[in-house]
């Protein structure tokens, strides 16, 4: 068997003696230097091309610096990028992007609330949101969050499940005059994923009468045993303040398009004890329980569904309080 070593001894003196023939026969015929300024020059454009062009994804935008300034924005595709006189900046993704934002806020009637939406925004101008702005996700994301909070703290707590989808339209509508105007960001959709119940409310479903000390709650109950008995009728004001908060609640979580859903830690309250029961045994006669949620669910409907003209008035107040 043959060596590696002298295998590869044998195919690089082959290779060095066709390189020498063929020197010589340029050489011969008076073409070496010709070849050699020709294959210098290739491989010099190579090189130069090599340092200048940049490309870059259909979807991206590169921002190009000259002599520390910015000059020009470039979009996807082939660009030249001139040596040690222009570097580039950024390159800026213009594809939809989405952010998840937990919202802690409070109501105005002062009920505390946890809404997780989903924010969906794009880049419309690669320049102002780098230069404009240190870190453009980490300052939409904040002040996405404090106008929700502001926001919600124009409406009721009910007044938010029934008109959530035109609440944010418009918040989203009002958001969009601030941030593509001043970052060159546009938001798309600020859909609302789910809203907890009040902490307060919610605890107070723990008693079968709530507490005087739990001022939020003592409201909230007046408010809800007030719909309750106009969409049921009189036999429920026999109910105690946890069927009345039970029967409201599940109104809000079974309202159409409502994100709203009870937390799994409060559903063990109610096991054995029974709203659903209560209601089926004959306080309100001939319905079920579904029944009598659905009534209550139209009530407040007809009560709390708002007129866009109010939502506007709203939204603009929220907008203004936070310029102060």
């Amino acid at each position: 068997m043959t060596s590696p070593i002298l295998e590869f001894m044998v195919w690089l003196f082959i290779v060095i003696g066709v390189i020498l023939a063929f020197i010589l026969i340029l050489i011969h015929f008076k073409l070496l230097f010709p070849v050699i300024f020709f294959f210098g020059g290739v491989v010099f454009i190579g090189i130069v091309l090599k340092l200048m062009l940049r490309k870059f994804e259909p979807y991206e935008v590169a921002l190009i610096y000259r002599w520390g300034r910015f000059h020009r924005a470039s979009s996807g595709g082939w660009t030249f990028v001139i040596p040690w006189m222009e570097k580039i900046g950024a390159v800026v993704d213009m594809r939809e992007q989405k952010d998840y934002i937990t919202v802690p806020t409070i109501t105005s009637e002062g009920l505390e609330v946890n809404l997780s939406t989903l924010l969906y925004f794009s880049i419309q101008n690669a320049r102002k949101v780098i230069l404009n702005v240190r870190n453009y996700k980490s300052a939409l994301h904040d002040f996405v969050l404090s106008r929700i909070r502001d926001i919600c703290a124009e409406f009721t707590f009910t007044q938010l499940i029934v008109n959530a989808e035109k609440i944010f339209e418009k918040l989203r509508e009002s958001m969009n005059r601030v941030v593509e105007g001043r970052w060159g960001i546009k938001v798309h959709n600020i859909e609302v994923e789910k809203i907890e119940p009040p902490r307060q409310v919610m605890e107070a479903l723990k008693q079968i009468r709530v507490s005087r000390a739990n001022l939020e709650a003592k409201r909230f109950t007046a408010e809800a045993r007030r719909i309750v008995i106009k969409a049921l009728g009189e036999a429920t004001k026999n109910f105690n303040d946890r069927t009345i908060n039970y029967l409201y609640i599940k109104a809000l979580e079974n309202m159409k398009g409502a994100k709203m859903m009870i937390p799994a830690e409060f559903l063990n309250v109610f096991k054995g004890a029974a709203p659903g029961k209560a209601i089926a045994s004959g306080l309100i006669a001939g319905r079920t329980f579904d029944e009598a949620v659905n009534m209550v669910a139209e009530q407040i409907k007809k009560e709390n569904m708002l007129k866009d003209v109010h939502i506007d008035k709203k939204v603009e107040s929220a907008a203004f309080k936070a310029k102060k």
